[in-house]
Parts: C-alpha cells; structure tokens; sequence
C-alpha cells in the first residue's frame, strides 16, 4: 500500500519542503505491525501542484528521482508524535540535499 502522509498534495515545496504529515499512515503501519518503506520524490520541473490540475500536463518533459529514505526515525508507538518524527526527518533531508 502506498500512503503519503501530508494526505494531498505539497502546497508550496520551496518555502516548506512538506506539509505538515497525518498520524493516520503511521497508525495503520503501527496496528498491522508493517514496516514503513519510506522514499523521497523529486522531479526537476512543477508536477501536479496544489494549482495545476490534474488533467493540464507539465509544459516540459518532467524527470522524477526516486530514492529510498535512509535516515528513517527510530519508532515511537505514540502516531502524532511519529509523525511530526518522521516530518521533521524528510525536512531535515531535503534541506540537505
């Protein structure tokens, strides 16, 4: 299953890096006792911001890196608090990258 844990859409990548994550995707993760697997996306032009719709393609050819997250939190039982753990860990990655 894959679950992104902003639940939409980033609203504005450069001044944030990520919304603020939902427990809900770590509660689920936490109750069925499954692993997260976590990546990181970037694509080096606008795709499906919160102002595009989804149906306008981007004006260019749009090239996405995926790589897997490494620097994943250690587990906290508590879903809010693995949350803000994991987002400030993606915040952390994208600041440095």
């Amino acid at each position: 299953v894959l679950l992104f844990p902003e639940g939409s859409r980033t609203r504005d990548p450069d001044r944030h890096g990520v919304d603020p994550f939902h427990p809900a995707a770590f509660m689920l993760a936490e109750r069925s006792r499954a692993p997260i697997h976590a990546y990181l996306f970037r694509y080096d032009a606008s795709l499906l911001g919160k102002d595009e719709p989804p149906w306008r393609p981007p004006l260019a050819p749009v090239r996405l890196r995926v790589t897997r997250f490494a620097d994943a939190p250690a587990p906290i039982s508590e879903p809010r608090a693995q949350a803000r753990a994991w987002q400030s860990a993606y915040r952390h990655a994208l600041e440095a990258a």
